[in-house]
């Protein structure tokens, strides 16, 4: 039993050591990991050992204590295990925890062991006691009858416990003194413990309230701590954070580069910086830079990685937004500059910095300008005054702007808008002042050259030979004429700034009354008046008072001129002569205002196209609008005292009446469209087109009555029709009645008889919002009188005005015009236009030409009557569309018209406007539309619309027509274009102008060349020659400068050809250009045929003139246009004699074309089988309709009906007979093969 304790005892001290150990008190041995591993092993063996005895041994003494002693060495065992094994990663805590048991068990053993000691002997044991002792140590060599006799042994161990207790007494003191010594350990231990907690507080307070983010991740990428600055930007509380990863809460592809960059410090061990942006809560990125450093263990081997980030991102959007400001002051056009201010010395400064624009503007460098006052740039012509202004404004630290003269580093001088502005630092004191200079040279020039053209314009007012005074709204005068002051018997002093009535301070309240309506609007003239003058004498003269407007359509005051009549007035009844002589003189004195104003207004046109600032272009537009009303009323005034003078003078010209009239609306048709109104003119069949009369008072009579039309129109249509009158006598002289209406305001019936007085309106309001001067209606009555005519009016308010006179006139004996051939007027038309006046305009255009005409108002009763039509195989011609109607529903009419089988063959001609021309032409692109003309609807534009579409399909020699219709132009010269003996290339790369133009020459009688780039140009001039050569000037390849050019080299001063330039712009530097490069004329598009019949005759009548042009060319006869699909009998396998004039004679071109055509057939062909094998109609429709197209152009007639064939049932969907038609095409492309080898090619 006594060795039992002993053991026991033994057993104590080892892990009482070690927790002592652990608690700091010895120094630790760290031990080997397996070492301690085999410790722990060992120590689980001895505790199990031990409660097997203690289960087995049921009545063991000390039972209780020898268990305390198995919990003892199992702790100890397992805290050996903690300490020693890092693998398991025990957290401090459960070490600690696992030392506190095995020391609480230890007190225990203790305090049981004590109680113990009284009881025991003291001394040595007997051997007799040694050897039971050793028997007891060793069971199994006990004698079978002594295994368990205990009484043996219980009287020897009393004998010996009175020794065993003295010796357990000295070391239970040894014992307590070890425990007192432990326990003064253990409280100087919890002292440590609390400083360290204090420590670890301490240290999470700082690191809370660093403004970087901070935290910790071990092997596993986990968080295992994070500062407060972690929390807020993950939105969450560190018990929300610790445990987890970056893919817990991070996106993914954030998260996976963190972890590589974590890897990376636990690859090498070594500190990492890294630039990483990263999302926070709020879906933002916000740009990091950060520091990674490992955290190693005793071992050097690495925990974890702290991570220490820094938010950059407002400080990349700083560098951002310097390098900005940066640039912005580097590149901007403002010269600007930067001085240190001197606190002492505000205006001693020094420059530290300059852009790129003060350089540019002064021509310092900034080496030779830093660190040098800014007063560099003043000079001997810098105003001392504004100087003076900056100093005192500098001193004060206030911002100046003003306008002074600078010096260049050169010594010329500039006038500079300077703007100074102080910068103070973050004391409030000012560190550095801006300047910013703008150069305003020009400005100042151009201010002075206005002031220039207002004292010219002052002087023109000044020294008119009338008595004139421009007046403000509350009559004060702006400006007056010396007549002024000579008429009214004034003093020679200014009255600019004065009121009126303080200088005729006798005026009536009539005569106020009348300034008061004129200033609302209403224009107010009186023939005869008396006026009292200031120094009391009386006079009699003619006034009108008319009110003048600013810019923004205000009335900005009124100017008065008046003309005295006093003589008139004495000698009235006897002086008719005088009063003639009077309104000579008026218009006299007008022209001499009209020629002096009409310099003016061009200088003033000039001056508004140079760079002026906002302010100057008002100024100028005030004198150019001011002047172009004034100029209005002189030109009416003119014309007003030269009816009243009976000097108008009037012409007996022929003249063509539908030119006029659509000369008119072509003048008019701008100013139409931007109101968004329909133009039409009408003229009856039976109104003779030639006539002979005044056709330039005609047109001076049907502008003003159209464009008051217009004027007073806010929307819908103005119409111009013409009609003899009803129930007119054939024998009769001719008289044309002419009727103006439109839907505009109306005038009220009261109003209706002074429209046609001088100097009327309706009312002030009408004034004031249209303006006018009330001349124009009356000078119209007037012309029309002299004329022989009369004028009227109908109208009703708010429906519309129509205003109608008749003339009469003589029919043309020089006129003729031939009938159109049977070809022409054959034709079948559907005109659509939901405008019915626009309808009409065109029938009667349609009816006189001899073709059918159908109507339709709108895009549904349209395409119900093309199917109608083409359902009855009489199918329309031609559908001429307004532009606005091809869309119904969601269809385009025009892929309808095109896509249907039974209406394809109708031609679309469109209608449209300036402004939708580039629409119109994608369609002509795409081949929905054939042609179009430009509204107001003219008969020539329809005339050529009509040939352009049909001129595939119609065979006619229009020569002639086209020549009887010119008949009235200019006789100058006697040669014909239809005569002419010219060989021409026309060079045109867009297919709708080749068409035009071509079309065009060829009903001048000439057949041309085409070209589509200067290349093929060259290459046709080098093998043939041509007496003229249309160029246009922008082609692919090569343009037609660039081509001219290079024609020029190669001919040298050997020949010459002409070149007429083919251009869409009109401006002088493009004409200069064109010559320049070696062109001999020029031509603009649109091109009329008057306008090219004029240069073929004459550029024909120069080459005989002109060095170089005499070669000889081939004789020409007038050409008709062909019908590309041949009609010729189908018997004939190739038709040689188109082929012959497609060629013009040219057998290696000939042999050339019927190659690639035969090439392009038989690939066709196959593809025509494959289609129809796979029933596939389109595919069938578009290849048969290629077949027929090429096979027509080169006269393969007999291929052409058959791929029509094709075509139409592909269209139909039919694929019955298809087949067979296909092996007939083979079977007669084989024959037109060989053909063509034996003719061509052998």
């Amino acid at each position: 039993m006594v060795l039992t304790v002993m053991a026991m005892v033994s057993q104590l001290s080892a892990p009482d050591l070690a927790l002592i150990a652990h608690l700091g008190f010895i120094e630790p041995m760290v031990l080997p990991q397996r070492v301690s591993f085999l410790l722990a092993i060992a120590d689980y063996i001895l505790a199990l050992l031990l409660f097997y005895i203690i289960w087995s041994w049921r009545d063991l003494p000390l039972r209780r204590l020898i268990f305390l002693c198995a919990l003892f060495v199992l702790c100890t065992g397992s805290f050996i295990l903690l300490q020693g094994e890092t693998w398991l990663n025990p957290t401090p805590n459960l070490i600690l925890t696992v030392g506190a048991i095995a020391f609480i068990i230890s007190l225990s053993i203790i305090q049981g062991l004590l109680k113990l000691i009284p009881g025991l002997g003291l001394g040595e044991s007997t051997p007799q006691l040694q050897n039971s002792n050793g028997l007891l140590l060793n069971p199994n060599s006990w004698p079978e009858t002594t295994r368990y006799p205990r009484q043996h042994t219980q009287a020897p161990v009393k004998n010996s416990q009175s020794d065993l207790l003295l010796t357990i007494q000295d070391q239970t003191a040894e014992l307590q003194e070890t425990i007192k010594q432990l326990k003064l350990q253990i409280q100087q231990q919890q002292v440590i413990a609390t400083n360290a907690t204090q420590e670890k507080h301490l240290l999470q307070a700082i690191l809370d309230n660093c403004p970087a983010l901070i935290c910790a991740k071990d092997s596993q990428n986990r968080y295992i701590m994070v500062n407060r600055q972690c929390e807020i930007f993950l939105n969450r509380p560190a018990q929300e954070i610790l445990g987890k990863t970056n893919y817990d809460l991070l996106p993914t592809t954030i998260a996976q580069k963190l972890q590589e960059s974590d890897q990376k410090v636990f690859d090498s061990g070594r500190v990492q910086q890294t630039h990483q942006n990263i999302v926070n809560y709020h879906g933002k990125i916000r740009q990091f830079i950060s520091v990674n450093f490992p955290i190693f263990n005793q071992n050097r081997h690495i925990l974890a990685v702290c991570n220490i980030g820094s938010d950059i991102t407002e400080g990349k959007h700083q560098e951002q937004r310097l390098r900005l400001l940066e640039s912005a002051v580097s590149h901007t056009t403002d010269a600007i500059a930067i001085a240190q201010s001197n606190p002492e010395n505000t205006t001693d400064s020094q420059i530290v910095y300059i852009n790129k624009a003060f350089t540019n503007l002064t021509g310092y460098q900034p080496e030779g300008i830093i660190g040098k006052n800014p007063n560099i740039l003043q000079g001997i012509d810098t105003d001392e005054q504004q100087l003076k202004r900056v100093e005192v404004a500098l001193s004060q630290s206030e911002s100046i702007q003003v306008e002074l003269i600078n010096y260049r580093q050169n010594g010329s001088k500039y006038w500079a808008d300077l703007s100074i502005s102080p910068v103070t630092d973050d004391t409030g004191k000012v560190s550095h002042f801006v300047f910013v200079q703008r150069d305003i040279t020009s400005r100042k020039l151009k201010t002075s050259t206005l002031q220039k053209e207002r004292e010219q314009l002052q002087q023109i007012i000044t020294n008119a030979p009338v008595a004139v005074a421009i007046l403000d709204c509350s009559m004060r005068y702006i400006a007056y004429s010396d007549r002024w002051l000579q008429e009214y018997h004034l003093p020679q002093e200014s009255l600019v700034g004065r009121s009126h009535y303080e200088i005729f301070p006798h005026i009536s309240e009539t005569c106020r009354e009348l300034y008061r309506k004129a200033i609302a609007g209403e224009v107010i003239s009186c023939s005869e008046d008396v006026m009292t003058y200031p120094d009391g004498s009386q006079g009699y003269f003619r006034w009108a008072i008319h009110p003048w407007y600013t810019l923004n359509q205000e009335i900005g005051g009124v100017v008065i001129a008046t003309y005295p009549i006093d003589e008139l007035v004495k000698a009235r009844e006897a002086a008719l002569e005088n009063s003639r002589l009077k309104s000579q003189f008026l218009a006299n004195m007008s022209h001499e205002i009209r020629t002096p104003m009409n310099g003016v207004l061009g200088m003033t046109g000039l001056l508004l196209k140079t760079e002026l600032d906002t302010k100057q272009k008002d100024f100028v537009q005030a004198i150019r609008t001011s002047a172009d009303h004034l100029l209005s009323i002189i030109n009416d005034i003119l014309d007003f005292s030269k009816l009243e003078a009976q000097e108008i003078e009037l012409e007996e010209l022929d003249f063509d009446l539908e030119e006029c009239l659509e000369n008119i609306i072509d003048l008019l048709a701008a100013q139409a469209e931007n109101k968004g109104i329909e133009l039409a003119a009408i003229v009856d069949r039976n109104v003779p087109r030639y006539l002979r009369g005044d056709p330039g008072r005609l047109r001076q009579v049907l502008l003003n009555l159209m464009s008051n039309g217009i004027k007073f129109t806010p929307a819908g249509e103005v119409t111009l029709r013409v009609s003899r009158p009803p129930n007119y006598d054939i024998n009769a002289p001719l008289t044309l009645r002419y009727e103006v209406q439109d839907t505009g305001i109306g005038i009220p019936a009261e109003a209706q008889e002074r429209v046609f007085e001088a100097f009327s309106q309706v009312d002030a309001s009408t004034t004031r919002k249209f303006g006018g001067t009330g001349l124009g209606l009356v000078i119209c009555k007037q012309l029309l009188e002299v004329m022989g005519g009369e004028i009227g009016l109908e109208s009703v308010v708010d429906q519309g005005s129509t205003f109608w006179f008749t003339l009469p006139f003589s029919i043309s004996k020089t006129a003729s015009f031939p009938n159109l051939p049977d070809t022409l007027t054959k034709l079948k038309i559907l005109v659509v236009d939901a405008n019915a006046s626009v309808r009409q305009s065109v029938r009667y255009l349609i009816q006189s030409w001899g073709m059918e005409l159908q109507e339709a108002s709108d895009p549904e009763m349209a395409l119900s009557k093309l199917r109608d039509a083409a359902h009855n195989n009489q199918p329309f011609n031609l559908a001429i569309f307004d532009q606005n109607l091809l869309i119904y529903g969601k269809q385009n009419l025009a892929a309808v018209i095109q896509n249907e089988p039974l209406m394809s063959a109708t031609k679309l001609v469109l209608m449209t406007s300036m402004r939708r021309l580039s629409s119109v032409e994608d369609l002509l692109d795409d081949g929905l539309a054939k042609s179009y003309l430009i509204k107001p609807v003219r008969a020539s534009r329809l005339f050529d619309a009509l040939l352009t579409a049909m001129a595939n399909e119609i065979t006619v020699n229009l020569a002639e027509f086209h020549s009887g219709r010119d008949s009235l132009g200019d006789n100058s010269s006697t040669l014909s274009p239809a005569g002419l003996d010219l060989k021409v290339l026309l060079a045109e790369d867009h297919p709708i102008n080749q068409q035009v133009l071509l079309n065009q020459l060829s009903l001048l009688g000439i057949e041309a060349d085409l070209a589509e780039n200067g290349e093929q140009v060259l290459e046709l001039l080098n093998d043939r020659h041509y007496d003229l050569v249309f160029m246009d000037c922008q082609m692919p390849k090569l343009d037609g400068y660039a081509t001219t050019e290079e024609l020029r080299k190669r001919e040298g001063n050997d020949r010459h050809t002409t070149v007429i330039a083919l251009t869409a712009h009109a401006m002088p530097s493009d004409r200069q250009k064109c010559l320049s490069a070696g062109m001999d004329d020029y031509i603009s598009k649109p091109i009329t045929q008057e306008e090219l019949a004029f240069k073929l005759q004459t550029w024909a009548a120069r080459r005989q003139q002109i060095p170089g042009t005499n070669a000889p060319t081939t004789s020409q006869t007038p050409k008709t246009i062909q019908n590309n699909q041949n009609q010729d009998k189908p018997s004939r396998l190739v038709d040689l004699d188109r082929l012959q004039t497609i060629s013009r004679g040219k057998v290696e071109f000939q042999k050339k074309l019927l190659a690639v055509f035969m090439e392009n057939a038989h690939q066709d062909l196959a593809k025509l089988r494959q289609a129809t094998s796979a029933s596939d109609f389109q595919v069938m429709a578009m290849v048969a309709h290629r077949i027929k197209g090429s096979s027509g152009n080169v006269g393969v007639a007999i291929l052409t009906a058959i791929a029509a064939d094709i075509e139409q049932k592909a269209r139909h969907q039919t694929i019955e007979g298809c087949m067979s038609l296909i092996d007939s095409l083979a079977e007669n492309l084989s024959r037109v093969d060989s053909f063509i080898e034996q003719k061509f090619l052998s």
